[in-house]
């Protein structure tokens, strides 16, 4: 029996995959006037991933500085705002709000210097 063998590079399919997503540009936008918290514009499968991307962590860094809170609550959705306490809450309700029964986390974290955790139930 003939057996077909892919060579595959992997370290260049990753490579590639992250030039991709680094490509993708979707822009923070505020979700109101008074509150500092954004999530993107455009909804696309890949919104969550964006994260992990240099071109979202950089606009992050301008809008919210390196200290932020982020929720992923759906593979479509991101919500990030500056560190302030009372934005957990809102946050959260935010999180719960939208009954779609396709969840990824509704849990709200914390990136501070280089170190994501999710926030403490206490704050």
């Amino acid at each position: 029996m003939y057996k077909k063998r892919d060579d595959v590079d992997f370290d260049m399919v990753k490579k590639a995959a992250w030039e991709n997503l680094n490509k993708m540009r979707n822009p923070l936008v505020k979700l109101g006037k008074v509150l500092e918290i954004y999530t993107l514009k455009f909804t696309t499968d890949y919104n969550s991933a964006l994260l992990l991307s240099s071109a979202l962590q950089h606009q992050m860094y301008k809008k919210v500085w390196r200290d932020y809170l982020f929720a992923i609550p759906f593979s479509t959705t991101l919500i990030v705002a500056r560190y302030q306490p009372e934005y957990i809450k809102i946050m959260e309700s935010l999180i719960m709000a939208d009954k779609d029964p396709n969840k990824v986390s509704e849990k709200v974290y914390q990136y501070k210097s280089g170190k994501f955790d999710i926030v403490d139930e206490g704050y």
